[in-house]
């Protein structure tokens, strides 16, 4: 009787996962909608620029302390901007991570937008204390309503990646 009981309970459990598995159909988005994901990590170019230290300067550091060049850590944060079709969707500025703001800008950012064909514009600024951006692409995209599309930077070729 035990047995029985039991092989029943695990029947209706299957049954219930069987159910589930396949019975309500779920999208996370609409048929006629891909996605756009931006994700970036990129260190903003130094605050500073680095420089020799004068004899005097040198004199007067600690022995283990007497590096020929000061270099301070400081980034700008990294600034981004994406357009499509002409309109702005996204303009979002990162801060350098790390305790002396030496680190990368991580940047991150997900939406849907309707499949067909677009005109798409990433700017990117990693410099501050101008108008202008230091890197821009502008290319048209075919966006098929399965495809996801990734917007990047390699910061070891120094330009915007569209995956």
């Amino acid at each position: 009787v035990l047995f029985r009981s039991q092989a029943a309970a695990y029947a209706a459990f299957a049954a219930v996962i069987a159910y589930f598995s396949n019975a309500p159909t779920h999208s996370l988005r609409a048929a006629d909608q891909a996605v756009i994901k931006l994700s970036m990590s990129h260190p903003g170019e130094r605050m500073e620029e680095c420089r020799s230290r004068t004899r005097e300067e040198l004199a007067k550091l600690a022995p283990n302390m007497r590096a020929k060049m000061s270099c301070p850590r400081a980034r700008w944060p990294v600034l981004v901007e994406l357009e499509m079709v002409g309109k702005r969707i996204y303009r979002q500025s990162g801060d350098p991570r790390g305790l002396s703001d030496d680190g990368p800008s991580s940047l991150y950012w997900r939406f849907t937008a309707p499949a067909g064909r677009h005109r798409l514009a990433v700017r990117v600024r990693d410099r501050g204390g101008k108008e202008d951006f230091d890197y821009v692409l502008e290319q048209d995209v075919d966006l098929d309503p399965s495809r996801v599309l990734l917007l990047g930077f390699d910061s070891n070729k120094k330009r915007i990646v569209v995956k």
